[in-house]
């Protein structure tokens, strides 16, 4: 029989081998830290290991100190991804420890991530530079430009899952049903004293939860940082009802349009990913999730965002869970299909994952008048957006209201031609894979137009946004460097609405109008 003080020697074996070892690895590297052959300052690396040894640098920071060991092997040695990935590896499997500082392990194979726990549980929000006073700023000038074009808004600031399922964290927070930063109310008493309509999500959280009864009552999911889909139709079902009392209509009717129908995925989700845990040796089973996919009740055909549709809805990455198929998670069956389904009505979706604060409203705002036939903006952002500073959250000025359709082919006006020309690269954005989040991004890139072979184009600088990301993998346009010249084809990005579903990175300050590359080669003239 194994006693406690037994499996307890053991995990102390366990460790001091784990310990041993990689203290044995990192003498090299951290020899060559304090001499300075990694090209950074020797001198400033020096007065930090003066200051805190580097052994206790590693049990203060083990997640932070892994990683920094990891990256000079990326650049010192061929061999460092096995070394690095089997310590990983060891921590999660042996000691269940988390290889990376981006996830933390919870309770019962729950994982969560960092920075929302850090935005969750750090700075409130209205702290002076922590983002919320900028947010409000930027949502009341918002608010104030569509109920000139009489547009209404709605905001639904979404909680992650540290703040709907805290008890899943530690021990320690077994008996807590939420937890929220300080600030939060705070900033919902700011949203009602500018009478700016929002969602008080963390009351129809606590209903769903009440009307789950006994069981499992967690809202968020195990291994992903996003809601259930449980969660997701819950408060989509509250979320219309308040859309439904800002346009001045009565009750929900029985839908007419739509069709929900079952449909049963697995996910490792999101967290998982992060873990960077061989595809063969998973720590825990796949998630089984239950869906209800929104189809076309004449036509069968999944539902899918309807630029004409009357309701605008913006949002990150929790809107498009369980709609995008890229995220692993299913597809037709998330806020927007659930959200059309209780409106009975399309709704035209925006969703940008990461960039639910100003990233939305930017794209809005490139559609010369993409506020013509609206009733009502929902826009959901995550609360964490809220603690990343005053950059995140700026005013964009939306197109003067007024502007028509064209009836070519239903584009919008003043849409930049399509173009051919030859250009040199002058500015890129490049995208670390291993610290973005979502499997697929667009980053802008700035050129000089050296010759127009086909259409025209506006001025000697054009901005060009190219795939940098697919599948959580470097596109070539990642390894882009200025002087580069190429031959491009181009069209206007408002013309691809599907570009309004993914993820945006832009280093250049790009100008308002932003081509897609539907061809591109290298040229040298």
């Amino acid at each position: 029989m194994i006693t406690q003080r037994d499996a307890g020697a053991t995990t102390q074996t366990w460790n001091a081998v784990l310990v041993l070892l990689f203290l044995a690895i990192i003498t090299v590297p951290l020899l060559a830290t304090v001499a300075g052959v990694d090209g950074a300052d020797p001198l400033e690396e020096k007065r930090e290991l003066a200051v805190t040894p580097p052994v206790a640098l590693m049990w203060q920071h083990p997640g932070e100190y892994a990683d920094g060991f990891g990256r000079w092997f990326e650049d010192h040695f061929a061999f460092r991804s096995r070394l690095v990935r089997w310590y990983g590896e060891s921590r999660l499997y042996l000691l269940r420890q988390s290889p990376t500082q981006s996830v933390v392990l919870g309770r019962d194979g729950w994982l969560f991530y960092g920075d929302d726990l850090a935005s969750a549980y750090g700075r409130g929000f209205l702290e002076p530079g922590v983002g919320g006073r900028a947010a409000l700023a930027a949502i009341a000038d918002f608010r104030d430009q569509l109920a000139a074009r009489d547009v209404k808004l709605l905001l639904v600031p979404s909680y992650s899952k540290e703040m709907l399922d805290p008890d899943r964290i530690a021990r320690a927070t077994a008996g807590l049903a939420s937890a929220a930063n300080p600030d939060l109310e705070r900033f919902y008493d700011e949203l009602a004293a500018r009478r700016i309509e929002f969602v008080r999500m963390d009351r129809i959280f606590a209903e769903c939860r009440a009307a789950r009864g006994g069981g499992d009552r967690s809202l968020g999911l195990p291994r992903d940082t996003h809601w259930s889909p449980g969660t997701m139709a819950f408060a989509t079902q509250r979320i219309a009802e308040r859309v439904r009392a800002l346009l001045g209509e009565s009750e929900a009717a029985p839908t007419q349009l739509f069709v929900r129908r079952p449909v049963e995925v697995e996910a490792d989700g999101d967290l998982t990913r992060m873990l960077g845990l061989p595809a063969d040796r998973p720590a825990w089973p796949a998630m089984r999730l239950s869906l209800q996919q929104v189809a076309w009740k004449a036509t069968g055909e999944p539902l899918v965002s309807d630029p004409e549709g009357e309701v605008v809805l913006l949002g990150d990455s929790l809107t498009n869970a369980f709609s995008r198929a890229t995220l692993g998670l299913g597809e037709a069956a998330g806020f927007g299909e659930q959200l059309a389904f209780e409106l009975d009505r399309p709704v035209d979706v925006i969703a940008l994952d990461g960039k639910s604060a100003t990233g939305v409203r930017e794209a809005l705002a490139r559609r010369p008048d993409g506020l013509a036939g609206k009733r009502i903006v929902v826009w959901q952002f995550g609360v964490r957006m809220l603690a990343l500073g005053d950059r995140e959250w700026r005013k964009v000025e939306l197109p003067k209201p007024g502007a028509e359709r064209t009836a070519t082919a239903g584009a919008p006006p003043d849409v930049a031609p399509p173009a051919t020309v030859v250009a040199t690269l002058m500015e890129t954005t490049r995208i670390d894979p291993a610290k973005w989040d979502y499997p697929f991004c667009l980053g802008v890139m700035e050129y000089r137009v050296d010759g127009v072979l086909a259409g025209k184009v506006d001025g000697e600088r054009i901005w060009v946004a190219f795939p940098i990301l697919e599948k959580h993998q470097a596109t070539a346009a990642n390894s882009f460097t200025p002087g580069l010249r190429h031959r491009l084809v181009l069209e206007d990005v408002r013309l691809h609405h599907d570009l309004e579903r993914v993820s945006w990175g832009d280093d250049t300050g790009a100008g308002a109008t932003i081509y897609f590359p539907v061809k591109w080669e290298p040229t040298a003239k």
